[in-house]
């Protein structure tokens, strides 16, 4: 299993090993807060893209019912589909997503929940509010 060293041969000293393990701690000091924001971005991402779907799924509802108010639906935490009577649309893992009736003055709401913030939409698919932040 273990074997000697033969004469000739040399191994690695103690202080090698750490100038070693101290690069790649530096290195991953450096990449975590890196990662951590690409995977905000990419929930961000989400919120928005799940928003936009949600409203497409209500603009689809209106022509298909013309003269009558678009229904609430949601909070729905994905993935789930969103619900009746906008049927089809998934919702992302960790995105809540509500329409908002036209009485209250219609939209869509988006949240996530590993960020602070929503992303909401009204009824003619104009951003009203962007708040998405990281935690």
């Amino acid at each position: 299993m273990f074997r000697k060293l033969q004469k000739g041969q040399k191994g690695f000293t103690l202080i090698e090993l750490m100038i070693v393990v101290a690069i790649i701690g530096i290195l991953v000091a450096i990449a975590i807060p890196s990662f951590n924001q690409y995977r905000s971005r990419g929930w961000m991402s989400a919120c928005r893209s799940d928003a936009r779907n949600a409203f497409t799924m209500v603009q689809a509802w209106m022509a298909n019912n013309p003269g009558l108010i678009p229904l609430a639906a949601g909070p729905v935490t994905g993935p789930a589909p969103l619900g009746a009577p906008y049927i089809g649309m998934n919702v992302s893992t960790g995105v809540t997503c509500t329409v908002i009736p036209a009485v209250i003055g219609a939209g869509v709401t988006t949240t996530h929940a590993q960020l602070n913030g929503n992303f909401v939409m009204d009824e003619n698919g104009v951003v009203t509010a962007d708040t998405l932040a990281s935690k």
